[in-house]
């Protein structure tokens, strides 16, 4: 199945849904990425994530268009210790 189009997203990612994730991808530019937050909805190729900067503790929110990028891992964050949690 090709992945990086036609709306898998919703397909694929529906068992992360409301779950804290790590997603590493590379972007149209061949540049690495990480991301780190919950997956709050699914819309077709897009993946909403929202998260609380480590700093600051304002909330962000972004979404990550599954059929322009290449995702290489994407897992939850549960059950990490707390030591951690805190790199990412």
């Amino acid at each position: 199945m090709d992945t990086t189009s036609n709306g898998y997203a919703a397909e694929i990612y529906t068992s992360l849904l409301q779950k804290k994730v790590v997603l590493y991808y590379t972007d149209e530019h061949d540049n690495s990425r990480k991301l780190v937050g919950t997956i709050t909805k699914i819309d077709g190729d897009l993946l909403w994530l929202e998260n609380a900067n480590r700093v600051t503790g304002e909330k962000w929110r972004c979404a990550v268009n599954i059929a322009n990028v290449r995702v290489s891992l994407i897992s939850t964050v549960e059950g990490w210790n707390s030591s951690r949690s805190e790199e990412i």
